[in-house]
């Protein structure tokens, strides 16, 4: 299964994995970690764009992702 171009099996939820706790799917937080480092973007800005494709994250989360990974 493929969502935003990603492979929904390349991060399998297991107990080592570094997204566990997290309630979004780890394609969605490293997406938005990868453009936030890589173009020049706000967290907010980050926020509509993710909205757009119809994931609601507060650009606070996007803050911790970033910071987190």
């Amino acid at each position: 299964m493929y969502l935003l171009g990603f492979a929904a099996d390349t991060c399998s939820m297991n107990s080592k994995s570094p997204f566990k706790w997290h309630h979004s799917l780890p394609e969605i937080i490293l997406l938005n970690v990868r453009w936030y480092c890589r173009y020049a973007l706000s967290y907010r800005g980050l926020e509509e764009m993710i909205l757009d494709r119809g994931v609601e994250v507060d650009h606070t989360t996007i803050h911790r992702w970033v910071q987190a990974y």
